[in-house]
């Protein structure tokens, strides 16, 4: 069962409708707004925690130290390291120096699997 254990939770302005990208990965744009991260060459800012459907509204994000859920885009083993895939999505990474969001702290299935992860945001280095 996935739960949310801890959470710190920031907000910033939403940079558009986020409604169906609950629980997956964000990055902050050159504007200072939250928006969905689809690949593993831009920085991590958290885990989207809410469903704001407009530019500006407040986009809750769970940061470092938070265990929350999110979504896979594949299998996942726990302890393995989370960069984001399409749509935000979290995949297993062990490539050095890729943006990771943090670590798996549960295993996912596959595609469209909720699973716990610490939220840490960095680079992989193994």
């Amino acid at each position: 069962m996935t739960v949310t254990r801890r959470v710190n939770a920031v907000s910033f302005p939403a940079g558009g409708d986020l409604s169906s990208n609950q629980f997956c990965i964000v990055a902050m744009s050159a504007e200072g707004r939250v928006v969905v991260n689809g690949g593993m060459a831009t920085a991590n800012l958290g885990i989207l925690l809410n469903k704001p459907s407009a530019t500006d509204e407040a986009a809750e994000v769970a940061v470092n130290g938070s265990i929350v859920k999110m979504i896979a885009s594949a299998a996942i083993n726990e302890n393995a390291a989370i960069a984001a895939q399409v749509s935000g999505h979290g995949s297993a990474t062990t490539t050095n120096n890729e943006y990771i969001v943090g670590y798996a702290r549960s295993p996912a299935s596959g595609t469209g699997v909720l699973f716990e992860v610490l939220v840490d945001c960095d680079r992989f280095n193994s």
